[in-house]
C-alpha cells in the first residue's frame, strides 16, 4: 500500500464523516453548514485584499447559496500567530450577529482565533487569559449549561492541522508569548481541506507548512518512548514524514502537480493526527 493510501485510510478511520479532505472537496462546506443550521458567518484570512483567498471564498459562497444558507457576514481573519486582539475583534462580531455556525477559512492562525473567539462569545468576552490551560472551557460550559457555536474549519494551507485538533494557540503581541487553550470542546465538529487550495499558496508558506507537519510528527514520536501510543505514533510519523520527503520538492517546483500537492496535504493532516494522539 502506498503512503498516500495509508494516510487516507488513517484519516478516514479517525475523523469518519466529519472531515472532507482531498482534491475537489470544497463543496462539502455547503453540506456541513446545512447540518449546523441555517446561517453562518465567514471569517477569512486576508479577506478583501488577498488574490489567493478571495477566489476560495467566492467558491464557498456559491456552495452556501446552493444550500440556501444565510451568510450574515464576511470578516477578516487573524494575522499570523493569532494575536489576542484579533480574537477579541472576531468574538465581538460573533456576539453581535449570533450565527448558527462560524466558518473559519484560512490557515492555522485564523482557525485558532475563531476557536478562541467562539469561546469568548459564548462564555465571557472580556479576557481570553481565563481559558488558557487544559479542560477549562468544558468545565465552564458544563457549569453554565451552554454550548459553543459549531466551527466549520476550512483549511487552506498544509501546515498546523488546526482544523483537526483541540488546540488554540493565541499570542500576546506585547510579550511575544504564545499560550494554548487545550480542550476537546473547541475541536471543530466539521472540517474541510480541499488540497487544491494549497496549490495557490505562496512558495515560502507551502515550504514552511510542510516542515511544520514534519515537526509535529517528530515531536510526538520523540515524546512517545515507552508510552502506550508509541506504535501508533510511529506509524503516523513514518507515513507523514515519508510523504513530505518524497513530494515536497515536486510540490514546490511544480505547484499545480496534483499528486505532489495532495501528498503534502495528507502529510500535514497526519501531523495534526499525531499531536492529537500524543
Amino acid at each position: 500500500m502506498s503512503y498516500s493510501s495509508k494516510a487516507i485510510e488513517m484519516l478516514k478511520s479517525w475523523k469518519k464523516e466529519s472531515y472532507a479532505f482531498g482534491m475537489g472537496t470544497l463543496e462539502k462546506t455547503g453540506e456541513f453548514a446545512e447540518r449546523a443550521g441555517r446561517s453562518t458567518m465567514l471569517v477569512a484570512t486576508g479577506w478583501g485584499n488577498s488574490k489567493w483567498i478571495n477566489p476560495i471564498v467566492g467558491e464557498i459562497k456559491s456552495f452556501l447559496e446552493n444550500k440556501n444558507i444565510n451568510i450574515i457576514g464576511i470578516i477578516k481573519g487573524a494575522r499570523p500567530n493569532a494575536p489576542r486582539e484579533d480574537v477579541y475583534r472576531i468574538a465581538n462580531q460573533i456576539g453581535k450577529k449570533n450565527p448558527d455556525s462560524i466558518m473559519a477559512v484560512g490557515g492555522g492562525s485564523t482557525i485558532d482565533a475563531v476557536k478562541a473567539a467562539g469561546v469568548l462569545a459564548t462564555l465571557d468576552p472580556d479576557d481570553v487569559e481565563a481559558y488558557f490551560g487544559k479542560g477549562i472551557v468544558t468545565e465552564r460550559l458544563n457549569s453554565e449549561k451552554k454550548k459553543l457555536p459549531p466551527v466549520i474549519a476550512v483549511q487552506t494551507t498544509a501546515s498546523s492541522g488546526a482544523h483537526l485538533t483541540r488546540y488554540s494557540n493565541i499570542t500576546d503581541p506585547l510579550t511575544g508569548q504564545k499560550k494554548l487553550i487545550i480542550d476537546d470542546a473547541i475541536t471543530p465538529p466539521f472540517a474541510v481541506f480541499d488540497y487544491r487550495t494549497n496549490m495557490g499558496a505562496p512558495y515560502d508558506l507551502k515550504a514552511d507548512g510542510a516542515l511544520d507537519g514534519m515537526a509535529h510528527c517528530l515531536e510526538v514520536v520523540c515524546g512517545a518512548t515507552s508510552r502506550p501510543f508509541f506504535e501508533e505514533a510511529m506509524k503516523i510519523a513514518e507515513t507523514g514524514i515519508s510523504l513530505i520527503v518524497e513530494n515536497l520538492p515536486e510540490a514546490l517546483i511544480r505547484p499545480h502537480e496534483y499528486n505532489a500537492a495532495g501528498a503534502i496535504g495528507l502529510a500535514a493532516d497526519l501531523g495534526g493526527y499525531a499531536i492529537m494522539v500524543g
